[in-house]
């Protein structure tokens, strides 16, 4: 009959032992005929014939003895005794194919294949008549306790229906994890559909995210996104529209639509850099640059030159724009009333183009002019074009206010 027994290991579901005896032998083990040694578990799964008719156990033999049958009356020479041995298993441990079952241990598929065929397999076939979007066609639980001692699902793994139309099917997997008591959906990737993480932050470590020239959307009706669809260039889109375009375009690298507004920090532009207003269709044309590459102010050290009396200079700060410098001076003090030079100014913060004018304010009306050199000094002449020298400068408690411009060399 057939028999369940052990796997493949050297034994069948059963073994056939053959000894030939030896006059009044009355008991057959170890080696037989054949060299197989007679070995058995339990000696009532064990039959025995002698020349071919079946002997009754515990009257015609015991297995009293350890791999032993004994008990046998005398044996003629040539007499042959035959011992069948069943393998004895238990069928308790097992998991119902039709109402299923729990493994307490890990549970391995295994295979040898060296080819390009797929194996092992483990297949959840969901066969119904009648199929539908949602319908789940399986499910890995992963369960374990609380502090409560309940059993609980942590996790989980579905594969669903997301289209049973014949010629168009798609499938769908998603994973849910437990929070805050409930198994949620985080992850749900179908053919679809949009590939979907919900409700939390995808991080990524020493792994590099790949767009591949599609777009990111931002937001929920598609129309904020990023995208690098022209080699070299990324663009950011608000409302459907490219706002900020980013590129290797020598010149022209940064484009933003729309204006600039700064709600905290500096825009910070690097040496020799500026804004350029090259675009201006208004310009003169005589033009011959329209990069505003520099703006500064600050304070600078004003000094009179050869002039022995006391004076004290105050508010003496600058600005420059580009490669212009506007200049504010206040002058308080006694001049030397013996001295009839030319009354000049030294210490301007950057080497001068040219000659500028400046104008000057003085607490007698004394209206004068001055003029700032290539020299860097500030040259005062009085209302007639004539120098004004040291001696004609207010001696009590006089002052002069100046201010002016210049180019740079």
């Amino acid at each position: 009959m057939p028999y369940i027994g052990r796997s493949t290991d050297g034994f069948g579901v059963r073994n056939r032992f053959l000894f030939v005896a030896s006059a009044n032998d009355t008991s057959v083990s170890g080696a037989d005929a054949n060299g197989a040694t007679l070995t058995f578990t339990d000696g009532a799964y064990v039959d025995v014939y002698l020349n071919g008719v079946l002997l009754k156990a515990g009257t015609d033999y015991n297995t009293n003895t350890a791999n032993t049958i004994a008990g046998l009356s005398a044996l003629s020479a040539n007499d042959e005794v035959t011992v069948i041995v069943f393998d004895v298993f238990t069928v308790a441990d097992m998991v119902s194919a039709t109402t299923g079952g729990t493994f307490s241990g890990d549970i391995i598929l295994s295979s040898t294949d060296a080819g390009a065929s797929s194996a092992p397999n483990l297949t959840f076939n969901r066969n119904s008549s009648s199929p539908a979007t949602d319908d789940v066609m399986g499910k890995i639980s992963f369960k374990g306790k609380n502090d409560a001692d309940e059993e609980i699902e942590y996790g989980n793994i579905e594969a669903v229906i997301a289209d049973e139309t014949d010629g168009t099917e798609d499938g769908k997997i998603q994973i849910g994890i437990m929070r805050n008591g409930t198994v949620q959906t985080r992850f749900a990737m179908a053919g679809n559909s949009d590939t979907k993480f919900f409700n939390r932050n995808v991080q990524l470590s020493s792994v590099d995210f790949k767009a591949r020239g599609n777009e990111i959307f931002l937001d929920s009706d598609d129309d904020t996104s990023i995208t690098a669809d022209t080699d070299d260039r990324i663009d950011f889109k608000t409302g459907g529209t490219d706002r900020l375009q980013i590129q290797s375009t020598s010149g022209n690298n940064v484009v933003i639509a729309d204006g600039l507004t700064l709600t905290d920090g500096n825009l910070i532009l690097a040496s020799g850099h500026g804004i350029d207003f090259s675009a201006e269709t208004n310009s003169a044309s005589g033009s011959a640059s329209a990069l505003l590459d520099d703006y500064e102010e600050g304070t600078f050290t004003a000094a009179f030159t050869n002039f022995s009396g006391s004076a004290t200079f105050s508010n003496a700060v600058y600005v420059k724009i580009g490669q212009m410098v506007f200049f504010t001076l206040h002058i308080t003090g006694k001049s030397n009333t013996s001295d009839g030079d030319q009354m000049t100014v030294s210490g301007f913060p950057f080497a001068v183009l040219g000659e500028h004018p400046a104008s000057v304010g003085m607490n007698d009306n004394e209206f004068g002019h001055a003029m700032v050199n290539t020299a860097e000094y500030l040259y005062f002449y009085n209302l007639t074009g004539g120098p004004f020298t040291y001696d004609m400068f207010p001696h009590t408690s006089g002052y002069a206010r100046i201010q002016g411009a210049y180019r740079i060399a």
